[in-house]
């Protein structure tokens, strides 16, 4: 039997390495953000007076009309679809709560976001834990609360862990 671990007899003096070319840098340039610019947009999101109020409640609003819809359907495919339409605006309220000083609303839609990107059943008790989001976040708007760590915005998001967590252990497969 042939010892085929030495692969010395392979490389040869005049090999070329090439390196091909990398055409998506080539199409998007080189660097990253000059400095500047991420700077003046520190600054316009430190100091940025628009109300956020509005466009979270309509967020919140487009949820509760959609979850109305998939809750009034039979079909698993158009709650799977309104499932997703639900996800979406989940995903603006979480990009968007932290640049408007609402860390709150990104830390609970976050956590909502996660779990109905994870669900395989859509049911009664995922419309729940969606309705807890929208009350929580209802909560957090109503009595502007805003900045990191608030203890009650804690209790909270530990509180909709403890019922996904529960939700999950119902209605996955634990196999």
């Amino acid at each position: 039997m042939t010892d085929h671990t030495d692969y010395t007899h392979y490389i040869e003096d005049n090999t070329e390495f090439i390196t091909p070319p990398n055409i998506i840098k080539s199409k998007v340039g080189h660097g990253g953000i000059p400095e500047e610019r991420l700077r003046k947009c520190q600054e316009f999101i430190e100091s940025n007076t628009i109300d956020f109020k509005p466009y979270a409640e309509e967020h919140l609003n487009n949820i509760n009309g959609i979850l109305k819809l998939s809750q009034g359907t039979k079909s698993d495919d158009s709650k799977k679809e309104y499932l997703e339409e639900i996800s979406q605006n989940i995903m603006q309220l979480k990009a968007s709560g932290s640049m408007f000083g609402f860390h709150a609303v990104t830390q609970i839609a976050d956590t909502v976001l996660n779990f109905v990107e994870r669900a395989t059943t859509v049911n009664d008790d995922l419309y729940k834990i969606i309705e807890s989001h929208n009350a929580c976040l209802t909560l957090v708007l109503s009595q502007n609360i805003k900045g990191n760590n608030v203890k009650k915005i804690n209790v909270l998001t530990n509180e909709l862990y403890d019922a996904i967590d529960r939700y999950e252990n119902k209605y996955t497969d634990h196999e």
